[in-house]
């Protein structure tokens, strides 16, 4: 009997010592588990100056993970400092004095300091390093960039510009890793493979399949990173040559995490009960007309009926579903400054005949129109990049649906390379189906339209040559005021849509499917799907009780 009675008291105290820890406590994040990814490409360039260029994915997702730059975006598309503590702006806006967190190690911990900076910007710069992107060295061109102490960088621009804060989101290299390795051998450089940042995880290892080829990454959680130690201890991303595999890995069990961007492989998460994420992207496809070129995109009335003719929905709809939304003007819904009036006109084929009828463009026995003053053909080509299938498939529909208005349209295919050097570096597309990378936050539309960017390595493809609008893209990039600011955005849409220089098409979305297991993903859109492992270093698996607070 009081064997019976002990037992029970004990039951009994335990009961109440479990519910008072269970009503004084949580259960929080804990350190520990492993995260897996299946990403697609073979790395190759996980270096913040090449990644942006890179063909395989991957790169781009390693570098965020490994590397960090003065500035990043948040998980609202939004800039946030990183490794800037603080910084000053001139009066006249042509000087900014960036100060650096003194906390920030690199992966061997070495301390990052503005030595760093220079010599990573410089490389930006430098024309010898003909393998860093193109964009990089546009937007670096005209910025000098000096170190006052260790912790402190001052950057002086040929004139003021309102968005220059953007350009320190490009990740920084260590000069001590990097110092020796000549302009030659940079793109060849084992730390392209093996690289050490400052970013929330450290390089460990790579791995090979039977065929040769890398088949997993290896992180582990930078143990000093200035953000504080991530709280998930290994990351592996396990590489695959297309997203179906990488899917398919997913489904499996044999991988926590995947994106996926084409209509099919969405579809087929979104049925999924796991966690997920659909991303709207600010980036643009387009169409961009090069007037001095082609001769009948050169007439007014040619361009804006290629504008009527256009189904942008009937694209969207074939094509991508649900990993694409349509677009219709150079800043759309959600960007700042976005002005509905400037969007180009929705579908209406028997307007765009009209518009051709009543200025002289009649149909040949051929079906293809002439110009009745001087016989031009309504014929020309889209110079497209052959290795995205999708945008080879929308460029076609494109194609069709311009033939009916009486359009001898051809699209030109071709592999990356073969379109970069021989069609887009000498301009001599008639037009070019391409894509925009743009921004949530202070949109970025001086490299696109300003005159001074039309020939390369600049990125006015359309070949723009307006003065008025120049004037108001200089205006732009000098102007710090919110308010004047959204009255030039407001302009540059205008002066757009009077010009017709490109026809906007969609953008791009996509998803983001997760296990379960893997929380404190905080994500609501994102510039680039790299971006979206902003604050990675509060997801956890692994769960404690803490008291509450």
């Amino acid at each position: 009997m009081i064997v019976s009675l002990f037992i029970a008291l004990i039951a009994t105290t335990l009961w109440w010592v479990s519910a008072l820890i269970g009503y004084f406590s949580v259960l929080g994040p804990a350190r520990g588990g492993q995260y897996s990814e299946a990403v697609v490409g073979q790395p190759n360039f996980v270096n913040p100056l090449l990644a942006p260029g890179s063909s395989a994915v991957s790169d781009r997702l390693l570098t965020k993970l490994l590397f960090s730059g003065l500035y990043t975006y948040d998980n609202n598309g939004e800039l946030k400092s990183d490794v800037a503590k603080d910084f000053e702006r001139s009066d006249d806006g042509k000087q900014y004095t960036i100060t650096l967190r003194d906390d920030v190690l690199w992966h061997d911990g070495e301390q990052l300091t503005a030595d760093d900076v220079v010599f990573t910007i410089n490389i930006a710069k430098d024309a010898n390093y003909d393998t860093v992107v193109n964009a990089l060295r546009v937007a670096w061109r005209d910025v000098t960039v000096e170190k006052k102490d260790d912790f402190t960088v001052v950057f002086t621009l040929d004139k003021d510009r309102g968005d220059f804060l953007h350009l320190l989101t490009l990740g920084i290299l260590p000069q001590h890793i990097w110092k020796d390795i000549s302009p030659v051998q940079f793109q060849l450089a084992e730390f392209n493979l093996r690289p050490i940042g400052t970013g929330p995880y450290v390089y460990v290892n790579h791995d090979f399949g039977a065929d040769g080829l890398i088949d997993s990454y290896s992180l582990s959680a930078h143990k000093e990173y200035h953000h504080g130690e991530p709280l998930i201890s290994k990351f592996v991303m396990q590489v695959f040559p297309d997203r179906t595999l990488a899917v398919e890995a997913y489904q499996s069990g044999r991988v926590s995490g995947v994106t996926a961007d084409s209509r099919d492989l969405i579809d087929r998460l979104v049925d999924s009960n796991q966690s997920k994420a659909v991303l709207e992207r600010p980036s643009y496809f387009g169409i961009f007309f090069n007037q001095s070129k082609s001769v009948p995109l050169a007439f007014d009335e040619v361009r804006e009926a290629l504008l009527f003719a256009t189904d942008r929905q009937a694209i969207v709809d074939e094509v991508f579903g649900t990993s694409a939304f349509a677009v219709s003007s150079p800043i759309f819904s959600g960007m700042q400054s976005f002005v509905k009036e400037s969007e180009q006109p929705p579908y209406d084929l028997d307007q765009a005949k009209k518009g051709l009828e009543d200025t002289g463009w009649k149909l040949g026995a051929d079906g293809v129109r002439v110009r009745e003053q001087d016989s031009t053909r309504l014929a020309f080509s889209i110079s497209v990049n052959s290795d995205q299938v999708q945008l080879k498939q929308a460029a076609t529909l494109v194609a069709q649906q311009w033939g009916l208005l009486g359009a001898e349209v051809t699209v030109d295919s071709r592999e990356k390379d073969d379109l970069d050097s021989n069609v887009v570096t000498p301009r001599t597309y008639d037009s070019l189906f391409t894509f925009h990378p743009m921004r949530w936050d202070q949109p970025n539309v001086q490299a696109l339209w300003h005159s001074r960017e039309k020939s390369h390595p600049g990125l006015n493809y359309a070949g723009m040559q307006d003065g008025p609008l120049d004037s108001v893209l200089d205006e732009l990039q000098t102007e710090a005021d919110n308010d004047r600011r959204t009255t030039l955005y407001e302009q540059v849409q205008s002066r757009i849509d009077v010009e017709d220089p490109a026809v906007f098409l969609f953008a791009t979305s996509f998803l983001f499917a997760y296990k379960d297991d893997i929380k404190g993903v905080d994500l609501r859109r994102v510039n680039a799907p790299q971006d979206r492992f902003f604050g990675v270093e509060n997801w956890y698996i692994k769960e404690k009780r803490q008291w509450k607070k």
